[in-house]
């Protein structure tokens, strides 16, 4: 036991039958609630939308990837969450999620990601730095991330935005941080601070600075099988928040992640 959360208890395979279902506890069940936030990007389908089109990421690297990123191995590095998202993703033990993920070099935000933030009337920040340009929300996310040496004026990056059409744009500085990043990592980056500020504004300015407390810190019982990830939840402990965001709804058959997952709360 570690941080007062039971260790897991894999002793059954995860392709088992249901009668025969791998049991873990979890102190960061509120991890999985982001798989509702994946398909509400449109990263992957649900089982109304089987045939739609997926990014080359297993929703489960996804999911801790974005959760590391957002702080929710913080005081739990050992926490069975994180094994048991590796199983689910079928990667070796040891290996690192995502590894094989190789996104586009150059980031664009989907401009329907924007339409959340289109009462923010704040200028974006822009600067071009090593080769590239970034265009930042004031919410703290990236609008672009690409390779375009020279310089370049306001119009120069009103043509780059495309279809995102900024009220106002602002040049900063050049940020003496080094923009030489893998595409992986921008990639990856980017999505999580756009996740941040999407929850920041779904949860109210209070929850998001306790995002961990509030999105990820949840213990939970999880029963997997060949077909399915039931994730029982103690419902005296669900943040207000979370349900009015609708974080808790079941996200359903996940046909890139091979499984349908049910939330309960008892």
């Amino acid at each position: 036991m570690r941080n007062g959360v039971p260790a897991p208890s894999i002793d059954r395979r995860l392709d088992a039958p249901p009668s025969q279902a791998a049991l873990v506890h979890t102190g960061r069940g509120g991890v999985l609630y982001l798989l509702n936030v994946a398909l509400a990007l449109e990263l992957y389908g649900d089982f109304t939308r089987p045939m739609a089109p997926r990014i080359p990421l297993d929703p489960w690297d996804f999911v801790e990837l974005i959760a590391r990123r957002l702080g929710a191995a913080e005081g739990a590095p050992d926490d069975p969450i994180w094994a048991l998202l590796g199983r689910l993703s079928g990667r070796p033990p040891g290996r690192r999620p995502g590894l094989r993920f190789r996104p586009h070099p150059d980031w664009r935000i989907d401009p329907a990601w924007l339409e959340p933030f289109a009462a923010d009337h704040r200028p974006w920040r822009w600067w071009s730095t090593d080769g590239r340009l970034v265009v930042e929300h004031p919410a703290g996310f990236r609008i672009v991330d690409i390779a375009r040496p020279g310089d370049l004026t306001p119009g120069d990056v009103r043509r780059a935005l495309g279809p995102c059409r900024a009220t106002a744009l602002r040049r900063t500085s050049r940020r003496p941080a080094a923009e030489r990043r893998s595409a992986r990592d921008r990639w990856l980056d980017a999505t999580a601070a756009f996740v941040r500020a999407r929850l920041a504004l779904a949860l109210g300015p209070a929850a998001a600075r306790r995002l961990s407390t509030v999105m990820f810190d949840h213990e939970a019982e999880i029963a997997v099988t060949a077909s399915a990830v039931d994730v029982s939840f103690r419902l005296d402990r669900l943040p207000i928040a979370i349900r009015i965001a609708g974080l808790d709804r079941d996200p359903g058959w996940i046909p890139a992640a091979g499984r349908s997952i049910t939330f309960r709360f008892a």
